[in-house]
């Protein structure tokens, strides 16, 4: 639990405090259990997390958003807001696509439930590094032989010379230009008109199309494919702009999980710590309360 009152507090691990801890595996009724006396009080998580508590299905799946109906075969839309409901779930989650039973946090609204910039952060760095790396390997496996050559005769003659793909070059820039959008992301001034524009933009320039023909010089190679996208860039590009309208007055940082992570890597610590095993967390837990 975090109080939103206390915003320059709010990144410190020993302003976030632990309600709940249970031993078991996170999953629905585990959680029901352990949550039951809980009302109110979240506001921000992990797709794990969020998806366990609305009883959606796994962020692979055919319709995998928590907040829209957006399904797979149009995971490329710029346009999707969001359009579901929380007394629609739980009064009718066996006729939404995706949801498989009544959420456990009926209570608070979709719009309570901020997506977190932190593992958008994080996850879409890692899908456009291993979109860099798998072109890198690609492109480097037939021409070894080669490139060898070149290096070798440029070595003899003396002149500092190296392959730069161009593809590569623009991935870097995607990569930059996301960048600059989670630093919007961070920025309470900046608007959610704004940044919907900037992430339509970015998200442009990942699904470049090839131009050109392939067998002229002035081809221009694509970028990735509509299959590249995943859950998380679709939240970044349709849904980040609304959660910055919707909690302007706290920012999208305040709800931020980076401080509950922390906090969650100093309870572990603790815990297998000989003298802080079962009930001594607790105690340690209530000492901070």
């Amino acid at each position: 639990m975090t109080l939103l009152n206390d915003l320059n507090g709010l990144q410190k691990p020993d302003n976030n405090y632990a309600l709940v801890l249970y031993p078991e595996a996170e999953s629905y009724e585990s959680l029901k259990n352990a949550l039951t006396s809980l009302i109110s009080d979240l506001s921000s998580s992990d797709w794990k997390f969020l998806s366990i508590c609305l009883e959606i299905k796994a962020a692979n799946a055919q319709h995998f958003c928590p907040w829209c109906d957006c399904s797979k075969d149009e995971i490329n839309t710029t346009t999707k807001t969001i359009s579901k409901s929380m007394d629609e779930i739980r009064d009718n989650y066996n006729q939404i696509d995706g949801h498989i039973k009544k959420p456990l946090f009926f209570m608070m609204p979709l719009q309570n439930w901020v997506c977190d910039e932190l593992h958008i952060f994080l996850r879409i760095t890692d899908r456009l590094w291993e979109l860099m790396l798998s072109d890198l390997r690609h492109e480097t496996t037939n021409e070894e032989i080669w490139k060898e050559k070149i290096l070798l005769e440029m070595q003899r003659l003396k002149i500092t010379f190296q392959f730069w793909h161009e593809k590569n070059k623009r991935a870097i820039q995607i990569q930059n230009q996301f960048n600059e959008l989670y630093l919007l992301m961070q920025n309470k001034q900046t608007t959610g008109k704004t940044f919907h524009y900037k992430a339509q933009t970015w998200l442009n320039a990942f699904l470049a199309p090839s131009k050109g023909h392939p067998n002229r010089s002035n081809f221009i190679r694509g970028m990735y494919q509509i299959q590249d996208i995943t859950p998380y860039i679709h939240v970044l590009v349709n849904h980040v702009a609304e959660f910055i309208e919707i909690h302007h007055e706290f920012g999208l940082t305040a709800f931020s999980c980076s401080a509950v992570e922390k906090k969650n890597h100093i309870q572990v610590c603790l815990y297998f710590r000989n003298t802080l095993k079962e009930g001594d967390m607790r105690i340690h837990e209530n000492l901070q309360l």
